[in-house]
Parts: structure tokens; sequence; C-alpha cells
């Protein structure tokens, strides 16, 4: 507070809506320095566990997808909009 009221040649703690104030700091700021983010490092090979699993490909989820709309047509009515 009495940095502030000296900044700004104040006699009193009381401020008035309106005007500006200068707020004094105790050191300037350090300069920032850019963040470098280290390149992702991949494993060298797939673990066993990892290969062994039958993952999903987007075709066989399209197919999966594909084949519910076939045996349920009133699920394709909501995925079109007419404008």
């Amino acid at each position: 507070m009495r940095a502030i009221k000296q900044a700004n040649g104040l006699t009193t703690t009381q401020l008035r809506a309106g005007r500006a104030y200068r707020i004094p700091v105790r050191a300037a700021a350090p300069p920032s320095t850019p963040v470098v983010v280290p390149l992702r490092m991949l494993p060298p090979s797939t673990p066993a566990a990892l290969a062994s699993v039958a993952w999903p490909t987007p075709t066989s989820l399209d197919a999966d997808r594909l084949e519910m709309l076939a045996e349920n047509p009133a699920l394709i009515a909501p995925m079109f909009f007419i404008f």
C-alpha cells in the first residue's frame, strides 16, 4: 500500500473510480523462453500382448454399422437432414 501511495503521490488510501493508478513492481519479469516439447519416442517393437489382439479397423467398424442399418432401415432416416 505504501509503494502504491508513493508512486501515485497519494496522501490517503482512498482511490477514485475512473482514475488510473500506477502499481509498482519489485523487479521486471524474466524473459520468457520458448517451451520445447521433445519428440515422442515410440517403442522399438509392439509388445506381444498388444500384437495378439484383433483390433477393430475403420473398415470393420463401418461394416458393423452398415450391417446394423441393413437390419433396421428405420435408423437411416435420422442420418439425413433436409434443408
